[in-house]
């Protein structure tokens, strides 16, 4: 809708990633370094930070910025990535605008979910000089009505997104970080039996008829799991919030998981109304949370 675009072409995303290396032990330990940025990451000094600047989204836009992560420390460690110091100015953009980090290196997903909802996400062991290439992109979801895009012209969010690191000793186990907002994080969550941080995904029908006034969706998980499924169901200018489903996997698998639609959007559906379900699944795996999500368009089939 082209009169959409031009109403939020105004909208600035000032993302700030700043990559923070803290030092472990005197003798350096695993600490991370920032380079070789590309796409709207700009590295600064010092060669330890770098901001993503993303202007003019649009509804349905992205834009994405690269960046390379080496350990240059003298041993061996785990990292993990964390999000500190989010601030929006004007409206709340930052629950609005979705977040995806790609370890292009692995070929793995790192996060896909809310920029702020980003919490602490464990990126595994990297040993003494290994670099791993990470991917962020940002994006102004689609599909939403004029009225909700709206009030986000002009509106700004910044975050600073955190690398640490805790050395492995020679004997293989870990010494804790001398500083850093994540000194006392948890250890990384591991897949049992792979050795890679276990991750979480949803898959839902893209078009559904609300059969029995119920969408249905799948929620997969690599490990043992605690799901809650929520959510919001708009039609024209009504929304209505889903009441939340709960979940669980005692082991990797996935499961099948209906989200009951509200009496008004199931009444939407009788009339002929086209009815867009955004779900919402939060992930628990032992520390780590992955947020995904998923819309779905419920329509009566003719």
């Amino acid at each position: 809708m082209p009169a959409m675009h031009a109403r939020i072409a105004a909208v600035a995303v000032a993302l700030g990633v700043a990559a923070m290396a803290w030092l472990v032990g005197d003798g350096g330990g695993a600490r991370a370094a920032i380079g070789d940025a590309t796409g709207p990451l700009v590295a600064t000094a010092p060669s330890d930070s770098a901001v993503l600047v993303a202007r003019n989204l649009v509804p349905g836009g992205a834009q994405s910025g690269e960046v390379t992560v080496t350990n240059v420390g003298d041993s061996g460690g785990g990292f993990a990535l964390s999000a500190n110091g989010l601030a929006d100015a004007g409206a709340p953009l930052s629950g609005v605008l979705d977040l995806a980090v790609d370890d292009l290196t692995e070929g793995r997903a790192v996060y896909a979910g809310p920029l702020d909802g980003v919490g602490s996400v464990p990126l595994g062991t990297l040993a003494q000089g290994e670099a791993h290439r990470y991917r962020f992109t940002v994006s102004f979801p689609g599909g939403r009505s004029d009225a909700e895009d709206d009030p986000y012209q002009g509106a700004s969010t910044s975050v600073t997104f955190v690398w640490s690191a805790t050395a492995t000793t020679n004997a293989g186990s870990p010494q804790q970080p001398s500083g850093g907002p994540n000194a006392n994080a948890a250890a990384p969550v591991t897949a049992a039996g792979t050795g890679k941080v276990p991750r979480s995904s949803i898959a839902a029908p893209l078009r559904q008829t609300g059969a029995r006034g119920r969408v249905t969706t799948w929620v997969r998980c690599d490990a043992a799991c605690r799901i809650q499924l929520t959510g919001t169901a708009a039609w024209g200018s009504h929304k209505v919030r889903l009441r939340k489903v709960q979940g669980r996997l005692r082991s990797n698998g996935r499961v099948q998981m209906r989200v009951r639609l509200p009496p008004a959007a199931r009444r939407a559906v009788a009339g002929g109304r086209r009815v867009t379900v955004r779900l919402r699944a939060k992930v628990t795996m032992g520390s780590r949370v992955v947020v995904s999500r998923r819309t779905v368009v419920v329509r009566r089939q003719h």
